[in-house]
């Protein structure tokens, strides 16, 4: 549910899973949970990855701020995804400056 919440940037929904539930905040992603043009592309990305590689300048607001979330929730920002790239690397590629700043 996690990945799936980050993935759609429902800002509310992380929030409520980091609070009330026992979600292992640096899971990977076994195999994709959700289309491919939401990010979970090689599997064994993290949830913060999944936040940081969001494309849509739309909502980067709210990738920004679910990055926060994670990051205060004890998201490990050097672990890298199966193709060897952080969460910065990936905010980077993607243009989203705020998640780049945030980490």
């Amino acid at each position: 549910p996690l990945h799936k919440a980050v993935a759609f940037g429902h800002v509310a929904v992380v929030e409520a899973l980091l609070e009330h539930s026992r979600v292992e905040v640096d899971a990977r992603v076994g195999q994709p949970v959700v289309p491919t043009e939401f990010a979970a592309q090689s599997g064994e990305e993290t949830a913060l990855h999944l936040a940081a590689a969001h494309t849509y300048h739309f909502a980067h607001t709210h990738h920004t701020r679910i990055v926060a979330l994670l990051l205060a929730a004890g998201a490990d920002p050097n672990v890298s995804c199966a193709r060897g790239r952080t969460a910065a690397h990936l905010g980077a590629q993607a243009g989203n400056a705020g998640v780049v700043v945030e980490l």
